[in-house]
């Protein structure tokens, strides 16, 4: 090409027509003579091809196995470009009265599902397809009998043809993904597969089409990275933002979520991941995130007032040039449990001089480190919370923080201290069992997991404990049940709907039980507070003999079945509410640990 180019200085890919230009190009390329040049250019050639072949083809065959598949095929083909769907009245009446005797289609015709008629028949009448150039209409020719062969492949066809036509809708204007979907079979089943389980994973890609390119290389579909390198391809994503464009950022970081969510929920469909490493993959997703937007939201304060004034640190010893700036998770995020729509429960803290002032610049405005770490913390809010045309990136809930929403948005390290020490309620100890410092200044991280050690190891009046834990529970009860039903009827009755996270046995109450044992023994056992996950908490309360092995079995399975379930409804988009029926030994065990936990004190 670029002997090409370089002859006469056009741009063009074509070779030439006569024998002395071919001559020279030849030359060009140290080949001997025309026949070489052929030889060598046929072999080049045919190696691409073939690699190509490996990956596209537009043979539609290669979604038939067998003969009859293909014969399914050519019906859909027929069905789509004929005239049926104008014709053919969406009822059984009309269907069969369409499937004459001499149509060779009649008994394919009568089994088709009306519904499906319907929802085609109002496409083809869309003001959207009707405007379509002619290339577009020629693609979508090709794609819908495809499309409708693979829909009808699973076991409710009208399901996944509802899932799928939004994503259609949505590019008919944008053909080129119609021609990737047409010539990438793997693509197409995979599209369908993802949306057919998934109505999350289906609106995902209606609402951001680009999202179809990760579902064209199925090796990287389900392999995880590391925590390192999603930050480093957010890294890399991000070094092609100019530092003042906010805006591009924002989307940069909310399509780098969505194409990693639409993988995550690839491998919870497929089974290709367990549990576990899908929450590890949301949470090491949530923390990379985290990282990028504090980097851009500190980068902004520091243009606009300088550095905070290190000097003015307080006791601990503050890094100079570090951030003195935390994000600390709690819940599913400090617990590395986050699921497919998991929120944020996030509390920030720092570690200089609320009354100092910046380190200002020229043509920067000094302001006091309250009032800096406070606009901080605003901007990390919004940044993650801001709705683009890319959506948001997490909800956010701030009220975990010292004094709740009352409290201030950022608290300084030893307010937060003393709090925790002197005001805290048992609720927020609770809490602390799931905290953990996701994102900011190492040495300041260092320090909060010292202090959350220490007031998890305190030592505590554990009758007092007993009473508050089994009062915030029922308090929780009270509120979050469903009127006039008490838990002991929805436990009791197996075919009325289990509430798989608040109900009797359920998630909150497993939660519970490990939070009571870890801050009851917190002082015996300092090891109790080396992690925050739920599933190596219950495996240390086995080791050190608060819970038999039996027992820690029991739980364990108990929890990893709620939340993967939980994880589906989530996906499919649906109510964490099943039959009791589904989960009643899970429930019935983990109330009877309960009340052996819990049981009324003798004294």
């Amino acid at each position: 090409e670029h002997a090409l180019q370089g002859w006469r200085d056009e741009q063009t890919q074509n070779l030439p027509d006569d024998s002395l230009a071919l001559q020279r190009l030849a030359f060009a390329l140290n080949c001997d003579n025309i026949e070489i040049f052929d030889q060598t250019l046929q072999q080049h050639r045919d190696s691409v091809s073939e690699v190509f072949a490996s990956i596209v083809t537009s043979d539609e065959d290669a979604l038939a196995e067998d003969d009859e598949q293909a014969e399914s095929l050519i019906f859909w083909r027929w069905f789509w470009l004929s005239d049926n769907l104008d014709v053919i009245d969406p009822v059984a009446d009309g269907i069969s009265a369409h499937a004459g005797a001499d149509n060779e289609y009649k008994n394919e015709l009568i089994a088709l599902d009306p519904k499906q008629i319907k929802l085609l028949a109002n496409f083809r009448s869309s003001r959207k397809l009707l405007s379509m150039e002619n290339q577009g209409r020629d693609r979508l020719d090709k794609l819908m009998p495809l499309l409708l062969y693979l829909c009808n492949q699973v076991d409710e066809p009208f399901i996944a043809l509802q899932r799928v036509m939004p994503f259609v809708e949505s590019v008919l204007r944008r053909t080129a993904y119609l021609a990737l979907l047409i010539e990438t079979p793997k693509a197409l089943k995979q599209l369908v597969s993802l949306c057919y389980a998934s109505k999350w994973i289906s609106d995902q890609l209606a609402r951001y089409p680009s999202l179809l390119d990760e579902l064209l290389d199925h090796r990287n579909l389900y392999v995880v990275p590391s925590g390192d390198e999603l930050a480093d391809q957010l890294r890399q994503q991000l070094l092609r933002v100019q530092s003042d464009d906010l805006e591009t950022a924002m989307d940069v970081l909310r399509h780098f979520k969505l194409a990693h969510g639409l993988r995550v929920a690839a491998c919870q469909i497929s089974g290709a991941l367990p549990l576990m490493k899908i929450s590890d993959y949301l949470t090491f997703l949530a923390e990379v995130i985290l990282q990028a937007v504090l980097e851009i939201a500190w980068q902004a304060m520091v243009e606009k007032h300088g550095m905070p004034n290190a000097e003015k640190g307080l006791e601990g010893g503050v890094i100079e040039g570090s951030r003195h700036f935390i994000i600390v998770g709690y819940g599913k995020l400090g617990g590395i449990e986050l699921g497919p729509a998991s929120d944020l429960d996030l509390v920030f803290i720092h570690d200089v001089d609320s009354q100092a002032e910046t380190l200002a610049g020229e043509n920067q405005k000094a302001i006091t480190h309250s009032v800096f770490f406070t606009r901080l913390g605003q901007k990390i809010i919004h940044i993650l919370t801001a709705q683009t045309i890319s959506g948001t990136l997490y909800e956010v809930d701030m009220r975990l923080r010292p004094s709740g929403a009352s409290g201030l948005l950022v608290s300084g390290f030893d307010a937060f201290k003393r709090y925790q020490q002197e005001s805290a309620w048992t609720w927020e100890h609770q809490a602390l069992v799931r905290a953990r410092a996701v994102a900011g200044d190492p040495a300041l991280i260092k320090r909060f997991t010292e202090l959350r050690k220490e007031l998890i190891c305190r030592s505590r009046d554990v009758e007092h404990l007993h009473t508050d834990i089994i009062d915030m529970r029922e308090k929780m009860r009270e509120h979050l049940s469903a009127p006039k039903r008490s838990d002991a009827l929805v436990a009791a009755a197996s075919t009325e709907a289990f509430n798989i996270k608040q109900g009797q046995g359920g998630i909150v109450d497993i939660e519970f039980l490990v939070q009571f044992l870890v801050l009851a023994n917190g002082l015996t056992y300092p090891r109790l507070a080396e992690w925050t996950d739920n599933i190596r908490l219950i495996e240390v309360l086995s080791e050190v003999g608060l819970l038999s092995q039996s027992e820690a079995e029991q739980l364990t399975v108990a929890y990893q079945d709620y939340r993967a379930a939980a994880h589906l409804s989530a996906l499919k988009q649906q109510k964490e509410a099943t039959s009791a029926s589904n989960f009643s030994t899970y429930q019935q065990q983990v109330s009877q640990l309960w009340a052996r936990i819990f049981a009324p004190s003798k004294s």
